[in-house]
């Protein structure tokens, strides 16, 4: 499965940087075989790095995240990690609510 289509890269292009409390999320990936989510405002294609709200790690936190780490994780030789195809872009508090992360 592709992390980020050229769909999604147009959606953060977009949108920016978004320095604001309540960012619109663009994209959700998880770990179906853990408690990993990823709630991501922003992508850098160049450097290819994601910044959002990561859950299910020690701490839930805002940060950066490269998607050539997260992309080589792996579950059995498979990829570890998975696109929510269903997801809709949203406000983080959205997210919050929705998916009930502290």
């Amino acid at each position: 499965m592709k992390l980020i289509t050229k769909e999604i890269e147009g959606q953060f292009a977009k949108v920016g940087e978004q320095d604001i409390p309540d960012p619109l999320v663009i994209l959700r990936l998880f770990d179906p075989y853990g408690s990993y989510t990823g709630y991501f405002t922003s992508y850098n294609k160049a450097a290819r790095v994601l910044f959002g709200y990561v859950t299910g790690l020690q701490e839930n936190e805002l940060g950066y995240s490269s998607l050539d780490e997260i992309e080589a994780l792996r579950f059995l030789g498979s990829p570890r990690i998975e696109r929510d195809i269903n997801f809709t872009p949203c406000k983080l508090s959205e997210c919050h609510k929705t998916y009930g992360f502290d």
